[in-house]
């Protein structure tokens, strides 16, 4: 799963405060702040300027907040963050206890917080409650720089992932850029050992070439650009194994420096990886690529001419929720290999079940009767190593090696949801959502933590079940949400299970001023497969589902002959 970080004061070696006391007015009713106002270094923290912590002065009163006022962040003078604190935590300072807030600027590591330039951080005056009087800080500004190198590149290049789909570079020594459309060589991200659709290079040896044709344009993408960074977005994101690389020819980038100077860049070129499906790699007969849920059973069928030898019973194989960048989140699950004398292989007069000769049964640890529906998204089945062995045709015994399957989860509508306020609603304010499951005998809730996200800010919510009502899941959260925007409200694997089967939970809401003008347009109800039609006419994606469509950037777009606007 995503997570928030925060960094506290001994993860940071910082240079004195570069900042004059007339532009922080109010730091002095802080005891400490983590990091220091001035440079931050990235050798010492590599994700970067993700959040501060601090403590105030007075650490036997009450610090309360506003819950209307927003922290803001600015790089380079546009707003990239804007949040709440979290929760106030006692933790012991110079031998006394203290309030100590902290404060999470991105809910992930990612290129905003990473990339190098001039970070202002507003505390609004009064969004801070201090002491039993109730004081209200006065405005705070704080000021951090982080020097970037010459060109920043998010994700980093030089390990694998189990996809690809967008790439953030950033110009440090440029204030904004453009790319140069006069230039006669173009930005390309190119598939290097499998070449165009026409021609395919198969098979996974490790010796294998790059085969790129001369005439291969490279896989599509958009792109957008915010001050010096360019993010690229492939159209369809890339998950064949193989060898990727980015492109971006000399001469392809304007940079043009506060003063309006303009160079060009330099070539830059970078390779990622996506592994390579093994030869030999068993079949999922029983999950597709798109799924909707996971059985408590895995089954898989070996390739033919291979026979079943021993089963590694030990080995965990771990279900992974994939992040945004295409690595690894959390375990959502595990399985264990079942034994060759389970009941999987003979029944109960110890006779072999026909079928299952090259089978492996990987089954839920949780039991084999637990499905798992999680929220929609790209998730990763990884084998342990040696999950089996085979007997080859000389007698002898090959161990096979650890293999990886993706798959992306759809929305499959399982289980009947209620939701107050309702789905697709306008909200003044939001600090609480119910799910109702009126059809089902028995809703459990467990513990886990749900996010309401928007593209600037992310809020934690709790869930316990309504004591009136047992069908009914209550999330609420310590800070009610006021911020306009459009939110998207996940609820991941293990937090909710109804009738026994783990669900995941997806509802959209769009915190505004309540008015006759402004109204959620009516539902859109879409084909299960489709044609998406960007704004200029182009098929940019034919067969799409909706999962598709979410993953394609903000703007307007054609899908199956409705008008439908994209505000990720």
């Amino acid at each position: 799963m995503k997570k928030v970080f925060t960094f506290v004061a001994s993860a940071f070696i910082m240079a004195p405060a570069l900042l004059q006391a007339a532009d922080n007015v109010g730091l002095n009713q802080f005891a400490t702040l983590s990091p220091t106002p001035g440079e931050v270094s990235l050798s010492v923290n590599e994700s970067g300027l993700s959040g501060f912590n601090f403590s105030f002065n007075d650490g036997k009163g009450e610090v309360a907040r506003d819950k209307d006022l927003f922290i803001t962040c600015k790089r380079n003078g546009n707003v990239i963050s804007q949040v709440p604190a979290s929760n106030t935590a006692f933790v012991k300072y110079d031998g006394v206890y203290a309030h100590v807030w902290q404060v999470s600027l991105f809910a992930r590591p990612n290129y905003e917080c990473m990339a190098g330039g001039d970070y202002e951080i507003t505390i609004p005056e009064g969004f801070f409650l201090i002491g039993d009087d109730k004081t209200p800080n006065s405005e705070i500004v704080i000021n951090y720089y982080i020097a970037p190198s010459n060109v920043e590149i998010f994700p980093a290049e030089g390990r694998n992932f189990s996809f690809l789909q967008d790439f953030t570079i950033t110009f440090g020594d440029a204030k904004s850029i453009e790319v140069n459309e006069k230039s006669e060589h173009k930005i390309e991200i190119i598939d290097m050992y499998n070449g165009t659709p026409d021609d395919p290079l198969t098979g996974g040896d490790e010796d294998d070439e790059p085969v790129v044709p001369a005439d291969d344009p490279g896989l599509p993408f958009t792109y957008t650009i915010n001050g010096n960074s360019i993010t690229l977005h492939l159209v369809e994101p890339a998950t064949t194994g193989s060898t990727y690389a980015l492109t971006i020819p000399a001469g392809a980038i304007n940079l043009i420096d506060e003063n309006g100077n303009v160079t060009q860049n330099a070539e830059l070129i970078y390779q990622y990886g996506i592994p390579k499906v093994g030869k030999g790699q068993p079949e999922i007969t029983n999950v597709g690529s798109l799924a909707i849920e996971f059985p408590g059973v895995i089954e898989l069928q070996l390739q033919p001419g291979e026979t079943l030898f021993t089963i590694n019973q030990m080995g965990a194989n771990f279900l992974y929720e994939l992040n945004e960048d295409g690595s690894y989140g959390d375990p959502i699950a595990t399985f264990r290999a079942a034994a060759k004398n389970s009941s999987y292989y003979i029944d109960e007069n110890k006779k072999p079940i026909p079928g299952t000769e090259d089978k492996i049964f990987l089954v839920n640890q949780l039991g084999s009767d637990v499905r798992i529906a999680p929220a929609p998204g790209m998730f990763a089945l990884v084998t342990s190593n040696a999950l089996y062995s085979v007997r080859t045709e000389t007698g002898g015994v090959n161990f096979i090696n650890q293999f990886t399957y993706t798959f992306e989860v759809i929305d499959g509508g399982l289980f009947n949801m209620e939701f107050t306020p309702e789905a697709n609603s306008v909200v003044e304010s939001l600090d609480c959502i119910k799910v109702k499951f009126p059809d089902a005998y028995e809703v459990k809730v467990n513990g886990g933590t749900s996010w309401l996200r928007s593209t600037t800010t992310s809020y934690q919510f709790y869930a316990q079940t309504e004591v009136e009502d047992d069908n009914t899941v209550v999330f609420k959260t310590g800070v009610p949400v006021t911020l306009h925007g459009d939110y998207r409200f996940t609820s991941n694997i293990g937090t909710v299970e109804v009738d026994g089967d783990c669900v995941g939970i997806v509802v959209e809401y769009q915190v505004n001023e309540l008015s006759d003008s402004k109204q959620i347009a009516e539902a859109v109800v879409l084909p299960e497969k489709f044609d998406i039609i960007n704004a200029q006419g182009m098929i940019i994606k034919r067969n799409a589902n909706v999962n598709d469509l979410n993953e394609l950037p903000a703007g307007i777009y054609i899908a199956g002959g409705k008008k439908i606007v994209n505000r990720w």
